[in-house]
């Protein structure tokens, strides 16, 4: 079991109204065991309930928008971006037609800030200095695929 402190909750940083409540709360509250497990396992249920109840109304969204009562969208997609492409190119893209492909395209790996590489350009030059960045092959893969 644990007890409580006013201090683990930085209380001194709530706004008058909100530290208001939060008193009166905690004066209730301080002397009452508090049972880690037991929250922990009843936080991971009502978890899993939620997650179970929004993916039975998001598939019976989808059967309602696509007009097909039996459309299963997780036997077809398995992410919402999937469905949604799916969703696009079934319902709503003309045949023959091609989509329109967003400006960095669609199979960026990398997802890297122009102002940075900007930046690190513009310091290169003022410097005198070689930085290695993404756009001169300056950037290496480690062992575990992370790119530095």
């Amino acid at each position: 079991m644990f007890q409580f402190k006013n201090d683990f909750y930085s209380a001194d940083a709530f706004l008058p109204t909100k530290r208001e409540k939060f008193d009166a709360w905690f004066a209730q509250n301080r002397d009452k065991p508090f049972n880690l497990v037991e929250n922990l396992r009843e936080y991971g249920c009502n978890d899993v309930k939620l997650l179970a109840h929004a993916a039975v109304k998001y598939r019976e969204l989808v059967r309602e928008i696509s007009g097909n009562p039996y459309e299963d969208v997780f036997y077809s997609c398995c992410t919402l971006a999937s469905s949604t492409l799916r969703d696009l190119r079934m319902n709503h893209l003309k045949e023959k037609t091609v989509a329109i492909i967003p400006h960095m395209g669609y199979c960026k790996n990398e997802n890297q800030s122009q102002i940075a590489l900007k930046y690190l350009k513009w310091w290169a030059n003022v410097h005198a200095k070689n930085v290695l960045h993404r756009d001169n092959g300056g950037e290496k893969t480690l062992v575990f695929q992370f790119s530095m």
